[in-house]
């Protein structure tokens, strides 16, 4: 997948092409700043997410940048897409720090022995997303104890 963005000022040579890859990089190279990307296809948006202390930072960074191209094989005409940097709570550190944990926090890693499926990072609502088979009222508990807000568990 490629991507171009275009820049606000026409004296910019006004589109740059560079990988999609570039945002990702920048997101996993500096992840006390950033908590992720994630694209909405109904209003043809690419959100970056950025914790609140790095937001004028990166909103400087990409305060040029009107809209991003992705082109790909499966869907090769996609019209550019906006890009809105978002502030969030949680950096990915703060998130891959709980992630390290899912399986041994105590008592969560008891009380989700038999039940614990996935978990990641859920760049949209800025938490670990903890699938289990069954939530009960001790998980969510226990999930609250270990986690704090930082998680949300689905079934």
């Amino acid at each position: 997948m490629t991507a171009s963005y275009s820049t606000a000022n026409a004296s910019d040579n006004a589109t740059v092409s560079y990988t999609a890859q570039g945002i990702q990089d920048s997101i996993v190279h500096n992840p006390d700043d950033y908590a992720g990307v994630y694209c909405t296809r109904d209003t043809n948006t690419l959100h970056v997410t950025v914790t609140r202390e790095a937001l004028s930072k990166i909103s400087a960074l990409y305060s040029r940048v009107r809209s991003v191209k992705f082109q790909d094989a499966a869907s090769p005409a996609q019209p550019a897409a906006a890009v809105k940097i978002e502030p969030v709570r949680y950096s990915r550190s703060d998130l891959a720090r709980v992630m390290a944990f899912v399986r041994s926090a105590e008592p969560w890693a008891t009380v989700t022995r038999d039940t614990l499926a996935t978990w990641g990072i859920d760049s949209a609502a800025d938490k670990v997303q903890i699938g289990v088979t069954k939530i009960t009222a001790e998980t969510r508990d226990a999930a609250a104890k270990a986690f704090g807000d930082k998680v949300e568990l689905v079934q």
